[in-house]
């Protein structure tokens, strides 16, 4: 799971955005965010199997608990904001989180939830990011956490001062 928003879902028992029964998963560079579950943990639930994570959000999901449970490995620079149950890696960042709105890309179709400047998950990544994001944009040298890069170097105007314009 990589590059991966998991958002919007509801399970009538548990497990709303990712239950994985068996098997082996990894998430990094994803986003985990407004997913519910009627009893256990919203977000991402790892019943059996194995399950590694890093650079990847976890936040805003309704559950008990709300956002991640079980033995999964954390590889470090996630967000965290319900972890109870979780053993957080000391490079995640824990504690309330508000992830934005749900967003559809008009071109790719892909949801996603944009950051924003000042936001944790800027620039805060690390490892080997994908070249892209969920929605093709380039990321740049210091990664964002999360499926989404916000670009945060601004784009140089060009200035024609070498034009004269003449009245009437």
């Amino acid at each position: 799971l990589t590059n991966v928003v998991v958002s919007g879902n509801n399970a009538s028992i548990q497990g709303g955005g990712v239950m994985l029964v068996g098997g082996a998963t990894d998430g990094s560079f994803s986003t985990f965010a407004d997913n519910t579950a009627a009893t256990n943990t919203g977000g991402f639930l790892l019943s059996s199997g194995t399950a590694t994570i890093d650079n990847s959000i976890f936040a805003d999901n309704s559950g008990t608990p709300n956002d991640i449970l079980g033995s999964i490995t954390s590889n470090g620079y996630n967000i965290l904001e319900d972890y109870s149950g979780f053993t957080a890696a000391g490079t995640d960042i824990t504690g309330s989180y508000n992830v934005s709105a749900q967003q559809i890309d008009a071109t790719t179709g892909h949801a996603y939830h944009a950051l924003s400047a000042g936001d944790a998950a800027v620039d805060a990544g690390n490892g080997s990011a994908p070249a892209t994001d969920i929605l093709g944009t380039s990321r740049d040298a210091n990664a964002d956490i999360g499926a989404f890069e916000l670009l945060t170097n601004s784009l140089a105007t060009a200035v024609d001062d070498s034009v004269t314009v003449s009245g009437s």
